[in-house]
């Protein structure tokens, strides 16, 4: 068996001992054994039963928010969906003809045009919009802005894409992309592609089926977006842009690193405590908002997660609460 070897086919981009301190929004990381760039869902399909087969563990990458990779090398095969997986498709009201982003290519053997398309008209008032894994959220909420469909501005400036979005029920305080899924497209282990109904993914809170399970690799969202006047919701969006930038800090970090707790805001739990400024080597805790974990420059793993546990312990003991990671770990199995 050669990795290399066997998975150079048409649609996938291999690298060797790529460093996933690029790839990280946290700037920390060993280097991925292989890396792999696939751009159809037929060379995903293939890569995933080749994967499965000889029982190589792997793991699909976006944007690299979210996410403290080990300091450690890793044997996991890492994958980034581009390609294909950067479409976004429109179609009205289930039945009108395809109507594609200019923004993106439009090829692959999932982009099919429904049956007997109609002429989108005036009356038609919502629209399923198909969204590849790889999308930015940022740049899908601009864009179904621009054609006119709203409900995705009070989140349109979080980082990230729609497939992690879908897998961590990204949102903020209230609201979250569930709110607009109506399925997710899939492929299993045995390189199935299927619908996945919204109900089947267990959305909750930052929580999902796709994190408790490694059955299922994200490839698209279909979201149902309604038709409106979309000229005020343009400053909902700018104003989630511009309150994030004053009140987030800027530098490397992975986000909010803990969940909330019960409606309770862990930043205020960890501010009260204290904790504004605590570090461990070159993590520390940021004093713009005390739920962000700073690389400072050269922090590794190990400094961030000694600095997460003991914010953990400093909050059970003086508050009683109980914080959960939001950013996911990554490790060798």
């Amino acid at each position: 068996m050669n990795i290399i070897e066997d998975l150079n086919i048409d649609g996938v981009e291999i690298l060797q001992k790529e460093p996933l301190s690029k790839r990280t929004t946290f700037g920390i990381g060993g280097c991925a054994k292989v890396f792999l760039n696939i751009s159809t869902i037929d060379a995903l399909k293939k890569g995933v039963i080749y994967l499965n087969q000889n029982s190589i563990p792997y793991m699909v990458i976006g944007d690299g928010t979210n996410l403290l990779v080990t300091d450690k090398d890793l044997d996991i095969i890492f994958i980034k969906l581009v390609g294909d997986f950067k479409e976004i498709s429109y179609f009205p009201n289930h039945n009108s003809q395809i109507v594609t982003s200019p923004l993106y290519s439009m090829e692959g053997e999932d982009s099919r045009q429904p049956e007997s398309p109609t002429t989108h008209t005036e009356e038609d008032n919502f629209a399923i919009i198909r969204v590849g894994a790889g999308v930015k959220l940022s740049d899908l909420t601009k864009d179904t802005l621009k054609k006119g469909f709203g409900g995705l501005e009070k989140i349109g400036s979080i980082p990230g894409t729609i497939g992690g979005a879908c897998l961590m029920n990204a949102g903020v305080r209230y609201f979250d992309i569930s709110t607009y899924i109506e399925s997710v497209g899939v492929i299993d282990k045995k390189g199935n592609a299927f619908e996945m109904p919204k109900e089947s993914c267990q959305y909750s809170y930052r929580e999902s089926i796709f994190q408790q399970t490694d059955e299922y690799i994200i490839t698209h969202a279909n979201l149902r977006l309604v038709k409106t006047d979309t000229t005020p919701l343009w400053d909902v969006l700018i104003a989630g842009i511009e309150k994030r930038k004053a009140t987030q800090p800027k530098g490397k970090c992975a986000g909010c690193f803990f969940k909330n707790q019960n409606n309770q805001s862990s930043g205020k739990l960890i501010e009260e405590c204290g904790l504004k400024g605590l570090s461990v080597g070159d993590a520390y805790v940021a004093q713009e908002h005390a739920n962000f974990i700073m690389n400072r420059g050269n922090a590794t793993a190990i400094d961030v997660l000694r600095l997460a546990n003991i914010i953990k312990e400093e909050v059970r003991k003086q508050k009683g609460a109980n914080l959960q990671f939001e950013v996911r770990i990554i490790k060798n199995e």
